[in-house]
């Protein structure tokens, strides 16, 4: 048993293991890294589709309160013009118009039984 052989084998077989333990890290940190990325690239995406989210949420909102404002002064034109018309027909005798409706109703009904 030469000494000299025993530690050569062994100084080659340690770089041989230095270098499959290097090479193994490297795959390892490329593994890392290539992960790293596909994560990032797929928070990017959800980024992306939050934010869509938002600014769709954010028309929809408008659109709605824009309609709601417009039903609430159409309601009011609405309830105002019915105030108005109220307003003149307390004016006018409400009496007569009944009676002007229950009469014309009356002679349809009368002309019914008389056939």
């Amino acid at each position: 048993m030469n000494p000299m052989r025993s530690t050569t084998f062994r100084s080659g077989e340690e770089s041989r293991s230095t270098r499959n333990e290097d090479n193994t890290f490297a795959v390892l940190r490329s593994r890392t890294e290539e992960e790293k990325q596909r994560r990032r690239r797929e928070w990017q995406r959800q980024q992306e589709r939050e934010r869509q989210h938002e600014k769709l949420k954010q028309q929809k909102i408008l659109e709605y309160e824009r309609k709601r404002a417009q039903a609430l002064k159409k309601y009011a034109e609405e309830k105002s013009s019915r105030h108005s018309q109220s307003k003149s027909d307390s004016e006018s005798p409400t009496h007569v118009r009944y009676r002007g409706r229950s009469t014309s109703t009356a002679s349809k009904s009368g002309s019914l039984h008389e056939k």
